[in-house]
């Protein structure tokens, strides 16, 4: 088990009972934000307080490349949980069984760059030959909304982590490579090249560590949501 920072009696308790894969960091004012790449065992028996309860105004922030289960997720938390989903704006075509609105905001590239000269938003990025931005009315959205989740690439993730001090940052690891090549054919057609770039995406993303987000290693979609429904209200 390796911590930074490790001042916290929490580390030696910990190491005294559990086996973990890497917790990555510890911030006293803003709890264990990183645990590990993976680990099995009842936080909640060991610390005091629910450590990702997710209060008025959370925001709950799922970031992974594609194909990692962020868009399901999103879904189950708003149909189960009330959780509402903050729509990235994008040029990409709808998907079958996407919805305008519910978790893109699908406009044309004149659109688009309209909406980034008048500086609307807080990032954008161009991604596969389409161009996707968090606008910044997420601002007024979280003053509006008691729980709200976000999907986003993990490069961004740093940037909201910062900006909205009480945000959980969920880092949702791909599996391996000719897994993510399955779900992405189920998608319909792609390119030999598109391909090519995701699956180098899906591998810059895994590499990347950011301070104070929770990476979750691949697992079953079920278990994955299951885990991520005890980290924010069982802690």
């Amino acid at each position: 088990m390796v911590f930074r920072s490790s001042s916290h009696p929490l580390a030696s308790r910990l190491e005294q009972c559990f086996t973990v894969t890497c917790i990555t960091t510890w911030t006293p004012d803003r709890h264990l934000r990183c645990w590990s790449r993976y680990a099995t065992f009842d936080i909640g028996k060991l610390l005091p307080q629910r450590q990702f309860k997710m209060e008025r105004n959370g925001l709950l922030i799922l970031a992974g490349p594609s194909c990692t289960g962020k868009t399901t997720i999103a879904r189950h938390l708003a149909s189960q949980h009330g959780f509402s989903v903050f729509p990235a704006v994008t040029t990409r075509p709808a998907r079958t069984l996407e919805g305008a609105g519910e978790e893109y905001r699908f406009v044309s590239e004149a659109e688009f760059t309209t909406l980034r000269e008048s500086g609307q938003f807080l990032f954008w990025d161009e991604l596969f030959g389409y161009r996707y931005g968090v606008e910044s009315s997420l601002d007024s959205f979280l003053s509006n909304y008691r729980q709200v989740v976000l999907k986003v690439p993990v490069w961004r993730l740093a940037f909201l982590l910062d900006r909205y001090e009480d945000a959980v940052g969920l880092h949702l690891l791909a599996p391996e490579l000719p897994v993510i090549a399955e779900r992405l054919a189920l998608r319909g057609e792609i390119s030999p090249g598109e391909l090519h770039l995701r699956l180098e995406d899906v591998q810059r993303q895994n590499r990347m560590d950011v301070l104070g987000a929770l990476r979750l290693e691949p697992m079953p979609l079920g278990e994955l949501i299951r885990t991520i429904e005890d980290l924010i209200y069982n802690y």
